[in-house]
């Protein structure tokens, strides 16, 4: 029963950023994804309570260890709808504030993906989607492995791709289905096929900044034309200026 309402996997905690807060945004919106694939208009109000708990204890948890105050102190002091709406609009507003707070890190994260490498990637997901339909896991599985590959693909969509945050579905997905993988044997898994396309552009987009910030410093200075008027500070030429000076005996 347990496996049923699980919000965050032991590899899902592993595939979290490095930076706490960034963290907890990230678990939200794994926790989130997967409420919306267990909540359904055919699951019974009970079922839907617990995970909803398991929601609030999972953030309440996650918000101790990064220390958000404005989270615990919005922990619900009992049970019921109202008040989970009142938790998860608190969480919103705090993974707002991450988001935004954050904001630059995610372009230093990211590539311009060709439209070859697109093409490409987009294949071996199409192979990956069609592999997890006719595999023999539980449909709840299924959903959230599909809907791993949506985010993934919506990333893609993406004019600049954050492999930040791509890279963390890929090592997801890379635990979940690790044995079903093998049956893209020929040229090396789906997953590490696409890990190389995004790494060849990124190796190409890193070494043409590179080239361009070493021209520019190598860029000789200018030189001022004879018309030009000199900066303030430097003496401009006089030839008759130059000769009384040099009659000066003083």
């Amino acid at each position: 029963m347990v496996d049923r309402y699980e919000l965050m996997s032991p590899e899902d905690y592993e595939s979290l950023p490095l930076d706490a807060e960034e963290a907890f945004a990230e678990a939200d919106r794994i926790c989130l994804n997967k409420m919306a694939l267990l909540i359904d208009q055919n699951s019974s109000q009970d079922f839907d309570e617990l995970v909803r708990t398991n929601y609030v204890s999972t953030m309440i948890g996650l918000a101790n260890v990064c220390g958000l105050s404005s989270i615990i102190a919005a922990e619900p002091d009992h049970h019921g709808y109202d008040t989970f709406q009142r938790f998860s609009i608190a969480v919103k507003k705090e993974t707002a504030r991450i988001r935004f707070k954050n904001r630059g890190r995610a372009k230093e994260k990211s590539v311009l993906l060709t439209d070859n490498a697109k093409f490409k990637i987009k294949h071996y997901i199409d192979r990956l989607r069609s592999s997890i339909e006719d595999s023999d896991f539980s449909d709840e599985k299924k959903k959230s492995l599909l809907t791993s590959l949506s985010d993934f693909e919506e990333e893609l969509n993406k004019p600049r791709f954050s492999y930040a945050v791509g890279f963390i579905i890929l090592v997801t997905l890379a635990q979940t289905v690790g044995a079903m993988t093998t049956i893209f044997a020929d040229g090396g898994t789906a997953i590490t096929n696409i890990l190389k396309i995004i790494g060849k552009d990124i190796e190409t987009e890193t070494h043409a900044a590179l080239r361009l910030s070493s021209q520019t410093k190598a860029l000789p200075p200018p030189i001022r034309q004879n018309n030009e008027t000199p900066s303030r500070g430097a003496t401009e030429e006089n030839p008759i200026r130059d000769k009384i000076d040099e009659e000066i005996p003083f």
